[in-house]
């Protein structure tokens, strides 16, 4: 199994060849419509490619890539922070008035490193498409 940067059929047919039995795609799926992330955190990479990534436990406390931010680089992942889910739980407020304000800058917005063909809105459009190139 590989998993990381993959977000199209040349991610997967690469991963393949190199000997992987299966592949995961996580923010190709994520910017759909059916993802449960908020507008603003797809919008935002859809609007951004190749926006620029850390590995961060800030806000939740449990390790994950995500864009970088003033969060991101004011609590850096070295930085002594609760277990999760505590640190979701303390973060919370803050999370929901950064969304409220649309603050990009105050909250984890999951993202792998590869932003830069992401095109789908829709899953089933995304999945057509990954079984149409992988075919040919």
């Amino acid at each position: 199994m590989l998993a990381g940067g993959i977000i199209d059929a040349k991610g997967i047919a690469a991963a393949m060849t190199l000997g992987a039995d299966a592949v995961q795609l996580g923010t190709a799926f994520m910017v759909t419509d059916e993802s449960a992330a908020v507008p603003l955190h797809k919008e935002t990479l859809f609007a951004n490619p190749n926006i620029p990534t850390t590995i961060s436990k800030s806000l939740t406390g449990r390790m994950g890539r995500m864009v970088c931010n003033k969060i991101s680089d004011t609590v850096p992942f070295e930085s002594e922070v609760l277990p999760f889910p505590l640190q979701t739980r303390l973060m919370a407020s803050l999370k929901t008035a950064a969304l409220a304000q649309e603050r990009t800058d105050l909250v984890n917005f999951w993202s792998g490193q590869n932003t830069s063909n992401l095109k789908y809105h829709k899953a089933g459009e995304l999945m057509q498409a990954l079984i149409a190139e992988m075919s040919a």
